[in-house]
Protein backbone atom coordinates (compact mmCIF):
# COMPACT_ATOMS: atom_id res chain seq x y z
CA UNK A 1 0.00 0.00 0.00
CA UNK A 2 1.17 3.34 -0.75
CA UNK A 3 0.40 6.43 1.27
CA UNK A 4 1.59 8.85 -1.16
CA UNK A 5 2.31 8.94 -4.45
CA UNK A 6 3.11 11.81 -7.10
CA UNK A 7 5.81 12.86 -9.99
CA UNK A 8 9.04 14.77 -8.63
CA UNK A 9 7.38 18.26 -9.95
CA UNK A 10 4.01 17.55 -8.07
CA UNK A 11 5.72 16.45 -5.00
CA UNK A 12 7.85 19.31 -4.75
CA UNK A 13 4.85 21.86 -5.51
CA UNK A 14 2.92 19.74 -2.60
CA UNK A 15 5.78 20.40 -0.31
CA UNK A 16 6.11 24.04 -1.57
CA UNK A 17 2.20 24.44 -0.58
CA UNK A 18 2.41 23.47 2.46
CA UNK A 19 0.18 20.51 1.65
CA UNK A 20 2.25 17.23 1.36
CA UNK A 21 2.00 16.43 5.83
CA UNK A 22 -2.28 17.26 5.42
CA UNK A 23 -2.33 14.65 2.83
CA UNK A 24 -0.11 12.41 3.93
CA UNK A 25 -2.13 12.57 7.22
CA UNK A 26 -5.50 12.14 5.39
CA UNK A 27 -4.42 9.25 3.31
CA UNK A 28 -2.89 7.25 6.46
CA UNK A 29 -6.12 8.40 8.27
CA UNK A 30 -8.12 6.77 4.96
CA UNK A 31 -5.81 3.64 4.24
CA UNK A 32 -5.33 2.63 7.90
CA UNK A 33 -7.60 4.06 10.18
CA UNK A 34 -5.00 5.95 11.92
CA UNK A 35 -2.06 8.04 11.80
CA UNK A 36 1.56 7.17 13.05
CA UNK A 37 3.34 8.79 15.95
CA UNK A 38 6.09 9.58 13.35
CA UNK A 39 3.63 12.20 11.54
CA UNK A 40 4.62 15.29 13.60
CA UNK A 41 8.00 15.65 11.77
CA UNK A 42 6.70 14.78 8.21
CA UNK A 43 6.48 18.37 6.99
CA UNK A 44 10.19 19.09 8.03
CA UNK A 45 11.24 15.28 6.78
CA UNK A 46 10.06 15.85 3.50
CA UNK A 47 10.56 19.34 3.20
CA UNK A 48 14.31 18.86 3.35
CA UNK A 49 14.06 15.80 1.37
CA UNK A 50 12.67 18.20 -1.16
CA UNK A 51 15.33 20.36 -1.27
CA UNK A 52 17.78 17.33 -2.53
CA UNK A 53 15.85 16.19 -5.19
CA UNK A 54 15.13 19.88 -6.33
CA UNK A 55 18.76 19.98 -6.58
CA UNK A 56 19.47 16.89 -8.01
CA UNK A 57 19.64 15.66 -11.86
CA UNK A 58 16.43 13.77 -11.54
CA UNK A 59 13.67 14.23 -14.57
CA UNK A 60 10.33 16.04 -13.31
CA UNK A 61 8.71 12.70 -14.55
CA UNK A 62 9.65 10.66 -11.94
CA UNK A 63 7.38 9.18 -9.88
CA UNK A 64 8.12 9.28 -5.56
CA UNK A 65 6.14 6.85 -3.65
CA UNK A 66 5.79 8.09 0.37
CA UNK A 67 5.11 5.73 3.38
CA UNK A 68 5.30 2.91 1.34
CA UNK A 69 3.63 -0.14 3.06
CA UNK A 70 5.70 -4.06 2.17
CA UNK A 71 3.67 -5.70 4.92
CA UNK A 72 0.32 -6.00 5.65
CA UNK A 73 0.61 -5.08 9.26
CA UNK A 74 2.20 -1.62 8.15
CA UNK A 75 5.09 -2.47 10.21
CA UNK A 76 7.55 -1.94 7.44
CA UNK A 77 7.35 1.19 6.03
CA UNK A 78 9.66 2.80 3.44
CA UNK A 79 9.70 6.55 3.97
CA UNK A 80 10.45 7.33 -0.17
CA UNK A 81 10.45 5.42 -2.94
CA UNK A 82 11.88 6.82 -6.76
CA UNK A 83 11.02 5.31 -9.58
CA UNK A 84 11.64 5.95 -12.74
CA UNK A 85 13.81 5.00 -16.04
CA UNK A 86 17.31 5.70 -17.25
CA UNK A 87 16.69 5.30 -20.70
CA UNK A 88 17.15 1.27 -20.67
CA UNK A 89 16.18 0.13 -17.61
CA UNK A 90 13.08 0.78 -14.86
CA UNK A 91 14.82 1.99 -11.65
CA UNK A 92 13.75 2.18 -8.18
CA UNK A 93 16.03 3.69 -5.23
CA UNK A 94 14.69 3.16 -1.84
CA UNK A 95 15.48 5.94 0.77
CA UNK A 96 15.26 5.89 4.29
CA UNK A 97 15.17 8.96 5.95
CA UNK A 98 16.48 10.31 9.26
CA UNK A 99 16.85 13.42 10.76
CA UNK A 100 20.22 12.25 12.47
CA UNK A 101 22.48 15.17 13.15
CA UNK A 102 25.05 12.49 13.65
CA UNK A 103 25.64 8.70 14.06
CA UNK A 104 29.01 6.68 15.68
CA UNK A 105 30.77 4.03 15.01
CA UNK A 106 30.23 0.66 16.66
CA UNK A 107 32.01 -2.70 16.44
CA UNK A 108 28.78 -4.78 15.78
CA UNK A 109 28.01 -5.51 12.07
CA UNK A 110 24.98 -3.50 10.83
CA UNK A 111 24.78 -1.32 14.28
CA UNK A 112 25.72 2.56 14.57
CA UNK A 113 25.61 4.40 17.97
CA UNK A 114 22.92 7.14 17.16
CA UNK A 115 21.78 10.37 18.51
CA UNK A 116 18.45 8.83 19.38
CA UNK A 117 18.11 7.79 23.37
CA UNK A 118 21.54 9.24 24.06
CA UNK A 119 24.14 7.24 21.69
CA UNK A 120 21.70 3.67 21.47
CA UNK A 121 22.53 1.44 19.25
CA UNK A 122 20.52 1.58 15.68
CA UNK A 123 20.50 -0.24 12.94
CA UNK A 124 22.77 1.50 10.38
CA UNK A 125 20.04 3.29 8.28
CA UNK A 126 21.18 1.96 4.69
CA UNK A 127 21.02 -1.67 6.10
CA UNK A 128 17.61 -0.73 7.10
CA UNK A 129 16.43 0.23 3.40
CA UNK A 130 18.56 -2.82 2.12
CA UNK A 131 16.37 -4.99 4.30
CA UNK A 132 13.51 -3.26 2.80
CA UNK A 133 15.27 -3.80 -0.81
CA UNK A 134 15.20 -7.58 -0.32
CA UNK A 135 11.90 -7.77 1.34
CA UNK A 136 10.19 -6.18 -1.96
CA UNK A 137 12.52 -8.62 -3.96
CA UNK A 138 10.98 -11.88 -1.49
CA UNK A 139 7.57 -11.18 -2.55
CA UNK A 140 7.30 -9.21 -5.51
CA UNK A 141 7.94 -11.59 -8.57
CA UNK A 142 6.91 -9.02 -11.00
CA UNK A 143 10.32 -6.81 -10.58
CA UNK A 144 12.08 -9.65 -10.17
CA UNK A 145 10.99 -11.27 -13.47
CA UNK A 146 10.63 -7.15 -14.94
CA UNK A 147 14.43 -7.09 -14.34
CA UNK A 148 13.50 -3.79 -12.61
CA UNK A 149 16.77 -2.64 -10.72
CA UNK A 150 16.03 -1.92 -7.18
CA UNK A 151 18.78 0.09 -5.03
CA UNK A 152 18.92 1.34 -1.49
CA UNK A 153 19.95 4.17 0.35
CA UNK A 154 19.92 6.46 3.46
CA UNK A 155 19.51 10.31 3.60
CA UNK A 156 20.62 11.62 6.89
CA UNK A 157 19.67 15.26 6.16
CA UNK A 158 20.62 16.78 9.00
CA UNK A 159 24.19 15.02 8.99
CA UNK A 160 27.22 17.23 9.91
CA UNK A 161 30.54 15.54 8.75
CA UNK A 162 32.67 15.24 12.17
CA UNK A 163 35.83 17.20 12.17
CA UNK A 164 38.18 14.31 11.98
CA UNK A 165 41.82 16.25 12.62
Amino acid sequence: MIIYQSSKAGFINDVDQNALAPRLKSAFQEKTGSIPSDSRVWADEYSRFSTALRNAAVEDDVQVAIEYHISAAGRFRIDVLLAGNDGTTDNGIILELKAWDTAGFSTIIDLVHSPIGGGTLRQHPCVQAKNYKGLILRFNQDIRERGIGLHSAAYLFNFRTPDLS
